[in-house]
């Protein structure tokens, strides 16, 4: 014991003097503080930057940095005795293994969680700093930080520790702890991978949450079933998923230690240099110049390369990578095309080649004078220049190898599924010249601040702050990849358009920090220490940069750096805007301007339409010129007019042919131009107005980086190949619009609004629709769509005339069906498939890139059904021909508008058939029909509850056909899955969650919360009943003038035909905001003497409403639900046994009797009513004799 305790202290006594401890507590505190501020200064929403949930999420994510303070604590613990030649001597005064080992490992965790501890003051100084808006802090709870400090960051570092305490002692090499502790990470990436990025795979969720070493997915148990208040104020529990990951991961770790103190050697470790099978390398190969700068350069490389750490982390990565390129093909069931593969490769290597980096930077610097052979390499006759040079190019080489690695890997993944489009130019070029750059000039900027610094530690933990410090811009709003250091502009790839335009500015950005971190390098060449006194660095610059080569070499690079960034800033700022305008401000500053004078003002109604565009792809341009038949639908003249356009439009031309107009006053900030009539639009009077619109791309370039909130590209852009723009938006708005108001309160404070927002007065709002108020029903469009004669232009309506001359394709089309009066209108390179449709359906066309004609087949057959469905359920279509085209990534998501529906190119165009067995298909063709039918011949009242109308009905009656049209197996895998993302999405609302009959602002937990309600109504009254609702109300409203329908006229029509038993249910569905609980308690089967099996279940059933965000309270039940027993735990529906039941609120029993002897029992098997936690509703059966 008393060897133990001396042993123990002299650890510690080690330990808490070493620099490098005090650099890692002040590095993660910064860490902590910052991003607990850059998160308050963001404010986006209502979640608390110093809650429950922010705290143990940020608990998990800083004990991942802890990586780096353990591997250099405990590494340093397990080679400090080989290292400074003391291995005999300590081996010699301490033979027992336990008081030699245990010291080592227990101080260093007990340091590292020390130095994990300050994230505490850091995120609590963060979260009080001024600037932060009130609904974004809460008060402070001492007991959330010291949980998640116990929850995450002491077992985290334990299991960390046992693993670099059991590599350091094998390897004894700080540079084998640190890579293989970062294989932990690599093992962390993959289950975060494994269960999704933006989507979770619910399927696999308890299987990933044991797996992450680190918790991280084990504590989404709770807190994504929970409520924004929830989470803002309860810390997750400690029990379920989240305890056994720590008990089995710790466990781990002490097994590991334990077995390491059982094998640790006691022996002092011999070189391997004498060992007789050892494989003699030449120093001088055939192929390399025999240079000292050569041999030096192989000598860094073999060395490095040598080490056991990063050959181990190479073969993880290789893993990894293929387990991660699995992962990324299941995002919309897509094939493993190379452009998803890439992206997925950046996001792998973000944090892991970084952490590598910055390791072996300092592994190559410090290499020599670690083993204490630097006065023999500082004597070679190589200059200090070469030196560095060869060690720096070492690194880069290593960035290189991962990026091949990657390409290699993803290429063998491709072949390995089946798909031999492999791409390589892509591959090559996405990876060493889009992505791969900033790592290198990471790889320089981590040896030239080792080598300027001279501190191992202090300039790992500067480099670390250098690479988070975007996430405090981000906070700031500051954006511009100029300040950002080897960032370029953030875009992504296009598999129609390619990289486009967006090249230009990568370019500029790649030549801009190449100059950078070779100015950089330049300065770092001249301050390396050689010899046995390290020379004051500034003596060292002044004599390589004193004389007259090395002072224009150094003012050249400046001079060049300096006037690339300058050039970069007027191309960006100058000829372009910057800061870039987010839409955000520009709505708050229409709002504040114009709301006060122009809110509720009666304007005309656009009810016609004509106009040309030509579009220049080439030139990424259009120029449009139009007509509208204005309407005054109101009692009174109207004599002003308000034209608002989208930002960067032109708006060159205005006129009102036949009353005349007087421009009172144009603001381009706002976009905006106010306009006296000469004489006044009278009540009924139809009058037209003339205009003429244009865009094109400004000098210069756009500045991006990822978090900006701003799209690829603008509302009114084009792209070389793939346009998709809105009509609506190439053209003024009449009028002011509440689309231009922000709606939650958190927002409107941000912006210097009135906290609350306004509706528009009820008998006013029943005369506007709903997002178009400029717009009732337009009886007639009539466009002229021109594009480059290898393009085809599309837009809604009848083809009257389609010709091709003087190097341009015109087509003339004509809707004379009633409509919104919004059509999308694309110009691509596009390649035609004419569908074959029954007798009596309107044709169809498919227009798509022919270099991913992927599933055109199974497209055609989805869509046909679609057609036929709704066509038979619901009327005619309001088209004569559907026509469905792709279109360029950068313009997301899909639509449909008056019979032209429009996906990304990810969407469906390449889905992996044999995956998703076509349901994503399927699903996109029926939201699509739903558009048409609920979407196109509708227009709901500008009310509280027109989401319901707008966003719910076409959402749901896709829904409802798709119910029936699944196996009744797979109708509940989605179902389930879609629970697990609403209540995942409801815990991250940015607003608060309105009843759907009040809701006018989020539509997304409409839909998927309603389709789940509504499909239950369907179960319970049969799915022609729900069918019914939509069919009548689609008829009562089908092209209604104002005053236009509610989602009260639709509740109406539901009431009247679902029988009253289940009214209760309309109400829960639609005037409440409801969830239920919902678990078996108990299930016992007892043999009868008939032969038979009664089934006796103790199941609890509760029902909760909540409201603000998300404070609950029990109701009483009254709600009707299945109970069922069979014979496997995921049965297929024929294969049970199911009751319905309207048991009481709380606990209940229910018995019943079966032919077979069940061996599970489940409540609410078809998951039909929306409860958080979905495995308490299933038990296996137990006998009772």
């Amino acid at each position: 014991m008393t060897r133990f305790l001396a042993q123990l202290k002299h650890e510690w006594r080690l330990q808490r003097r070493r620099p490098f401890v005090i650099i890692c507590a002040g590095i993660y505190f910064m860490i902590a503080f910052g991003d607990a501020y850059q998160a308050g200064l963001a404010g986006d929403g209502f979640q608390w930057i110093n809650g429950a949930d922010a705290i143990s999420t940020r608990s998990v994510i800083l004990s991942l940095f802890g990586i780096l303070a353990i591997a250099g604590i405990i590494g340093q613990a397990t080679s400090l005795d080989r290292e400074s030649k003391t291995e005999e001597l300590v081996l010699s005064a301490t033979a027992d293994r336990t008081a030699l080992g245990i010291p080592r490992f227990l101080v260093g965790w007990l340091i590292a969680i020390a130095i994990g501890a300050c994230f505490i003051p850091g995120m609590w100084l963060g979260s009080m700093m001024p600037g932060i808006a009130p609904e974004s802090r809460g008060d402070t709870v001492s007991t959330h930080y010291l949980k998640g400090l116990f929850y995450f960051i002491v077992p985290n570092f334990l299991i960390v520790s046992a693993f670099a305490f059991a590599i350091g002692s094998r390897f004894r090499s700080q540079g084998a702890t640190w890579l293989a502790s970062v294989g932990l990470l690599v093992f962390w990436i993959l289950t975060r991978m494994l269960i999704g990025q933006d989507v979770l795979r619910h399927d696999v969720f308890s299987t990933c949450a044991l797996l992450d070493p680190f918790g991280s997915i084990a504590a989404a148990q709770y807190s994504m079933t929970w409520t924004v208040e929830q989470n803002n104020t309860t810390f997750i529990p400690f029990q379920g998923l989240l305890l056994w990951n720590r008990l089995l991961w710790s466990g781990l770790a002490i097994i590991l230690v334990l077995f390491t103190l059982r094998t640790l050697p006691l022996q002092p470790t011999t070189s391997g240099n004498s060992g007789k099978n050892r494989k003699k390398s030449s120093l001088h190969p055939g192929w390399l110049p025999r240079s000292p700068f050569w041999l030096s350069l192989r000598w860094e490389f073999v060395s490095l390369l040598r080490q056991p750490g990063l050959r181990l982390f190479l073969f993880l990565a290789a893993v990894s990578l293929w387990f991660a390129a699995s992962s990324a093909s299941t995002h919309q069931f897509s094939l493993p095309t190379t452009d998803l593969l890439v992206h997925n490769t950046g996001f792998y290597f973000d944090k892991i080649l970084t952490l590598v980096l910055v390791w072996s930077a300092s592994d190559l610097i410090h290499r020599e004078r670690s083993h204490q052979v630097h006065e023999l390499t500082d004597s070679l006759p190589s200059s200090s220049f070469s030196h560095f040079l060869a060690k720096t190019l070492t690194l880069l080489l290593i960035v290189l190898i991962f990026w091949a690695l990657a390409v290699l890997v993803n290429v063998a993944y491709q072949a390995s599924n089946g798909f031999f489009h492999f791409e390589l130019g892509l591959h090559l070029v996405d990876s060493f010249l889009i992505k791969a750059p900033y790592y290198l000039f990471m790889a320089i900027l981590a040896m030239s601040l080792q080598s300027l610094i001279r501190h191992r530690y202090l300039a790992m933990g500067i480099f670390l702050l250098i690479y988070v410090l975007p996430v405090l811009l981000d906070g700031l709003g500051f954006y511009h990849p100029l300040f950002r250091y080897g960032q370029s502009n953030f875009f992504w790839y296009s598999l129609m358009d390619g990289y486009g335009h967006f090249l230009k500015g990568h370019y500029w950005f790649l030549f801009y920090w190449s100059l950078g971190a070779l100015l950089l390098w330049t300065l770092a060449s001249a301050t390396l220490v050689r010899g046995t006194q390290a020379r004051a660095r500034f003596t060292l610059l002044r004599e390589r940069f004193g004389s007259t080569r090395g002072m224009v070499t150094l003012l050249t690079l400046t001079i060049l750096f300096i006037g690339t960034g300058w050039s970069i800033w007027h191309q960006t700022s100058q000829q372009n805007q910057w800061p870039l305008v987010s839409d955000d401000a520009v709505k708050a500053n229409i709002e504040k301007t114009l709301g006060p004078t122009w809110k509720d003002k009666p304007q005309p109604r656009v009810v016609r339409m004509n106009y040309e565009v030509d579009i220049f792809p080439e030139e990424r341009r259009f120029q449009l010129s139009g007509k509208y038949t204005l309407h005054n639908p109101f009692d009174t003249p109207i004599t002003e007019i308000l034209l608002l356009t989208e930002p960067g439009l032109e708006l060159s031309k205005v006129a009102f042919p036949e009353l005349g107009g007087t421009l009172i006053e144009k603001n381009a900030a706002l976009c905006s131009e106010h306009w006296r009539l000469n004489s006044p639009l009278e009540p009924g009077a139809r009058k037209t107005m003339s205009f003429a619109t244009s865009w094109a791309p400004k000098p210069g370039f756009r500045a991006r980086a990822q978090n900006d909130s701003i799209n690829d590209v603008g509302p009114t852009e084009i792209l070389g190949n793939g346009t998709s723009v809105l009509n609506l938006q190439l053209m003024p708005a009449i009028g002011f619009t509440d689309r231009f108001e922000h709606k939650p309160s958190w927002k409107r404070r941000k912006y210097g609004l009135s906290e609350d927002w306004t509706p528009p007065d009820p008998a006013f709002g029943l005369t506007q629709a709903l997002d178009t108020l400029h717009l009732g029903w337009v009886d007639q469009i009539n466009a002229k769509i021109s594009t480059s004669a290898d393009q085809y232009p599309l837009h809604i309506g009848t083809i009257i005339n389609d010709t091709t001359e003087n190097g341009r394709r015109t087509i003339q089309y004509q809707h004379s069906r009633p409509s919104r009066g919004w059509s999308e209108i694309l110009s691509g390179r596009y390649k035609t498939l004419d569908v074959e449709t029954k007798e009596g359906i309107v044709p169809m066309t498919f227009y798509y890139d022919p270099r991913y004609a992927y599933t055109l087949d199974r497209m055609g057959e989805e869509f046909n059904n679609a057609l036929n469905y709704f066509t038979s359920a619901y009327g005619e279509p309001p088209f004569d021909h559907f026509r469905l085209a792709q279109q360029s990534l950068h313009f997301d998501g899909l639509g449909n508008r008056g019979g032209l529906g429009f996906a990304t190119e990810i969407l469906g165009w390449k889905s992996d058939l044999k995956r998703s067995k076509g349901d994503d298909i399927s699903k996109m063709a029926a939201h699509m029909m739903g558009m048409s039918w609920f979407g196109d011949q509708i227009i709901p009242a500008n009310i509280a509850g027109a989401k319901v109308i707008h966003a719910g009905l076409p959402y749901w009656s896709a829904g409802l056909y798709l119910h029936q049209r699944r196996e009744a197996h797979r109708s509940r895998e989605l179902r389930r899955q879609e629970m697990g993302e609403l209540f995942r999405k409801r815990g991250k609302l940015a607003d608060v969650e309105s009843p759907f009959i009040e809701e006018h602002k989020d539509s997304g937990i409409l839909r998927t919360k309603g389709l789940i309600l509504l499909t239950n109504l369907a179960e319970l009254t049969g799915s022609k009943c729900i069918e019914a609702s939509f069919r009548q109300f689609l008829e009562q409203y089908r092209y209604h003038p104002a005053p236009y329908p509610t989602a009260e006229n639709y509740l109406s029509i539901l009431e009247k035909i679902v029988p009253s038993e289940f009214h209760q249910l309309i109400d829960d569905t639609f005037r409440h905001i409801t969830r239920w609980d919902l678990r078996v308690i108990s299930a016992t089967v007892t043999p009868l003497t008939t032969g038979e099996w009664q089934t006796t279940l103790e199941i609890e059933a509760r029902k909760y409403r909540s409201r603000d965000l998300g404070s609950e309270e029990e109701v009483e039940l009254n709600t009707p639900l299945f109970l069922s027993v069979s014979q496997h735990q995921n049965s297929t529906p024929g294969e049970e046994t199911s009751i319905l039941i309207e048991p009481p609120s709380g606990r209940s029993i229910h018995q019943f009797t079966t032919s077979q002897k069940p061996k599970w029992a489940t409540i609410d098997p078809d998951f039909l009513l929306p409860d958080p936690i979905l495995r308490d509703q299933t038990m296996p059966v137990t006998t009772s004799e």
